[in-house]
């Protein structure tokens, strides 16, 4: 609230209840690493706090740039020209900012008060060896290590095999289609679909403005507007101040026909656009456009008088906001891409990891993205992917993707130095698998909250980006990150100085 008082950012019922997801998801992963770490750690020490000053300091950096990507990400979106996308970014990238603020300062504050009672039932004893037993996730970490280009060609082909359904995606730009079928306002959609022509349910307006004189000076202009706009193959019929009944009678001085398409002040005429086709369609875009090209011919071969016109009505809206989502996914994607490289080398302190994490976040989204358009067209059977929802899915699968790559790879780091690289490997794999497991788990399930709301647009995303959390959870993590950082090895840490070799123990 206080945010809101001195930016004067909105915040709504979806900004509410997105931020209550991540904060809740976000939060609770970084409870689980700490807490993972601290456990290890106390099975070493005899002292609490010791303990927990040598699990922060190996989980803290950890933390730090997991959530960076994600504030990163999110403040970026300022940058975009859709106002959705810049009033929700700076404020997720604020809950994010304070979380971490929590995460390193009173959470560890928190578990130490709690003493080793913060493991009850459970008893941890202190200077005991700090051995992982032998567990699924070491079993998958020594097969990994053993065929790495194996696992990386066959988890990559198959992330690339998923990205496919993608290309035939089929953008929605219905919000109607997104209500529940018993909301009354679609019954009465639907219900108007079986008795009028598609373009009557939307219509589409034209407005001749001609600012401190009276249009109806220009009836000439308006009706070779709506003679051409008429001829357009995707154009139903075009009512106006020449044409109230969708055909030329010539002008109109009736007083009900001058009040229905003319302004009070008669500085503005209307057009009424009925279109051919569905309102909300792809292709009735494409007819927006052509309407608008007519426009500008017409206004390149000028005509007397100061006369300005625009298009609006809903399909106009959509090709709107598609454009300018068409201009931030350009301008965002490669910004945040880049962004996420700096943190990444900035905490990895290297060039070559950073780099194979970055390609690991981006098939990830793919393959999810590819995932979701399969589910959505051809299993749910909707009519479409909400087209807004393509770069919320990027951010967030992008910005979430790093965090749990992050950890695996500082653990991969801090083994391969112990134990060398083969060995060093399959014991970071053995030791993250399990939390990072349960913090996957968790924070998928938080995103599948949104997949019980009755809007098709929020559940989309919520669906989509639990999928992508599961899949960098389970792929990812387990295959993909450990498979790369066992083919480079100690080119992973290059410019840095690589660590040394070693073999693997048998099974």
């Amino acid at each position: 609230a206080l945010v809101v008082e001195l930016t004067g950012l909105p915040l709504n019922d979806q900004v509410i209840s997105i931020m209550s997801v991540l904060l809740f998801g976000v939060g609770t992963n970084y409870v689980l690493f700490i807490v993972s770490r601290y456990r290890e750690e106390l099975i070493t020490s005899s002292d609490r706090f010791l303990a927990m000053t040598s699990a922060m300091k190996r989980v803290g950096p950890s933390i730090f740039g997991s959530s960076m990507t994600t504030v990163v990400a999110m403040f970026l979106l300022i940058f975009s020209m859709l106002g959705s996308f810049k009033t929700m970014g700076p404020m997720l990238a604020i809950t994010v900012t304070i979380m971490l603020i929590v995460a390193l300062t009173v959470l560890p504050a928190a578990i130490v008060l709690m003493s080793r009672f913060a493991f009850w039932p459970n008893r941890i004893v202190a200077n005991q060896p700090n051995r992982v037993a032998t567990s699924i996730w070491q079993r998958i970490g020594r097969f990994v290590v053993r065929r790495p280009k194996t696992v990386f060609l066959v988890t990559t082909t198959i992330l690339l095999i998923a990205i496919v359904p993608s290309f035939r995606m089929v953008p929605s730009f219905n919000f109607i289609d997104g209500f529940p079928d018993d909301v009354e306002s679609k019954a009465g959609y639907e219900l108007l679909k079986k008795g009028f022509a598609p373009g009557d349910l939307s219509l589409t307006s034209v407005f001749v403005s001609t600012p401190g004189s009276n249009v109806m000076d220009q009836t000439g202009l308006i009706e070779t507007l709506a003679e051409q706009i008429d001829e357009h193959p995707g154009v139903n019929n075009v009512r106006g101040i020449t044409r109230p009944y969708g055909s030329y009678v010539g002008q109109q001085n009736d007083k009900a026909s001058i009040n229905r398409y003319n302004s009070s002040e008669g500085t503005v005429s209307r057009l009424d656009v009925s279109l051919a086709g569905d309102p909300y369609s792809e292709t009735a875009l494409t007819v927006i456009n052509d309407i608008r090209s007519i426009i500008q011919s017409n206004i390149d071969r000028g005509f007397t008088g100061k006369v300005e016109v625009l298009v609006g009505g809903d399909t106009a809206v959509q090709l709107d906001t598609k454009t300018v989502i068409d201009q931030d996914t350009k301008l965002l994607a490669p910004l945040i891409l880049v962004a996420i490289l700096c943190v990444l080398i900035l905490i990895q302190r290297a060039l070559i990891a950073p780099l194979y994490l970055l390609f690991s976040v981006i098939i990830s989204y793919a393959a999810t993205f590819g995932i979701s358009v399969f589910i959505f067209q051809y299993v749910l059977n909707q009519s479409g992917v909400a087209y807004s929802n393509g770069i919320w899915i990027f951010v967030f699968l992008v910005a979430l993707g790093a965090d749990y790559n992050i950890f695996v790879i500082a653990r991969i780091k801090e083994e391969t130095e112990r134990l060398g690289f083969i060995d060093g490997v399959a014991e970071a794999v053995g030791r993250t698998g399990g939390v990072v497991t349960s913090a996957g788990i968790i924070l998928a399930s938080t995103f599948a909250v949104l997949t019980t709301l009755p809007l098709r647009d929020v559940f989309q995303l919520g669906m989509a980006v639990m999928l992508g959390v599961l899949i960098d959870t389970f792929v990812v993590r387990t295959l993909l990150v450990p498979s790369m950082a066992s083919i480079l090895k100690k080119y992973s840490w290059w410019p840095s100085i690589g660590s040394k070799t070693s073999t693997i123990n048998p099974l």
